[in-house]
C-alpha cells in the first residue's frame, strides 16, 4: 500500500506546512533560483514495515498508511524520531500530531477566499439517509461541523456520537471497500434515526473550496454538516419543503462561509 494524495493532501493542511516537533515550514522558496525546495517527509507513527522502527503493531499494511497514522516532520526530526524510537514511541508521536494540529488550527489561522457572490444561494441538502449523507461527505479533505446548543445531557451524548463517528468515517474513507461503506450507511441510517428522534434535523454539502495554510494555496473539497433543532429560527418552513437561511450569520466567527443556503 502507499499513502493516497487525499490522506497526504490533509495531512499537509492540517499540519499547516510545519514540522510537528520543531514547526519549521517545510516548503520554503530558495531566493537566488526563485525556486522552492520541499524539506517536509510524512512519517508513519507505527512503521509502514514491521521491522521498521515502531514496527510491531496489529495494524494491516493499509491502515499503518492511513492518515491516523502519520505525522508530518522536517527531515532532520524524521531522521531523528526513526533513529530513537525508545523515545519517540508511537503513544508520544500520536500526542505530538494531536498537540501540533490543536495549535495549526488555533495560531495559524487558515484563511478562506469565497468566490460568491452578495445574492449566491449555495444548496444544503437536508439529510434523510446514510447514503445521502455519506455521499456528500466522501471524498473530502476539510470538514467542518456545528451543532445547536444542548437542552438534556442526552442530547449531547446522542449527537456527539454522530459527529465523531462522522469524523472518524472522514478520516478512513480512502481506505475503505464498497462493503465497508455500504454497511456505513445502513449504520448511518441508525444514527440519523436517533438524531431526528430528539428533534434535531441535519444538514449537509460538499463544494470546492481555496484555502491557505501557512502560506500555501490549494483547492480542497470542504463537507459541512449542520445539526439544528427543527424549531431553529434558520429553518423555514415552506408546505413539505424545510429552508435553511443564514448560517453564516448564526455562526459568525466560524468557518461557514456561506451568504445564503437553501434546502434542495
Amino acid at each position: 500500500m502507499t499513502i493516497s494524495n487525499q490522506t497526504r493532501k490533509t495531512l499537509w493542511a492540517r499540519s499547516g506546512n510545519r514540522c510537528a516537533i520543531c514547526r519549521t515550514e517545510l516548503v520554503t522558496k530558495i531566493v537566488s533560483t526563485n525556486r522552492q525546495s520541499i524539506i517536509g517527509e510524512e512519517c508513519h507513527i507505527v512503521a509502514q514495515k514491521t521491522d521498521g522502527s515502531r514496527g510491531n503493531s496489529i495494524l494491516t499494511s493499509s491502515q499503518r498508511d492511513h492518515y491516523n497514522n502519520l505525522i508530518l516532520l522536517c527531515s532532520v526530526h524524521h531522521k531523528i524520531v526513526d533513529d530513537h524510537p525508545e523515545v519517540y514511541t508511537t503513544e508520544k508521536l500520536a500526542a505530538l500530531k494531536a498537540t501540533h494540529e490543536k495549535w495549526v488550527s488555533e495560531k495559524l489561522s487558515p484563511t478562506f477566499e469565497s468566490g460568491i457572490k452578495k445574492h449566491d444561494w449555495v444548496v444544503v441538502r437536508k439529510i434523510e439517509t446514510g447514503q445521502q449523507l455519506l455521499k456528500i461527505l466522501g471524498g473530502s479533505q476539510l470538514w467542518h461541523f456545528n451543532n445547536d446548543d444542548f437542552q438534556e445531557e442526552n442530547e449531547a451524548e446522542i449527537v456527539a456520537d454522530f459527529l465523531q463517528e462522522l469524523e472518524d468515517y472522514m478520516n478512513m474513507w480512502s481506505d475503505m471497500g464498497i462493503k465497508q461503506r455500504i454497511q456505513t450507511q445502513s449504520e448511518f441510517d441508525q444514527r440519523l434515526h436517533d438524531v431526528v428522534a430528539l428533534g434535531f434535523l441535519v444538514y449537509s454539502c460538499q463544494r470546492s473550496e481555496t484555502w491557505t495554510f501557512g502560506g500555501i494555496k490549494d483547492k480542497f473539497l470542504m463537507a459541512y454538516v449542520f445539526v439544528l433543532r427543527n424549531n431553529n429560527p434558520l429553518v423555514r418552513r415552506n408546505g413539505k419543503v424545510d429552508e435553511l437561511l443564514g448560517i453564516n450569520k448564526a455562526y459568525k466567527g466560524e468557518f461557514a462561509p456561506f451568504i445564503l443556503y437553501k434546502h434542495s
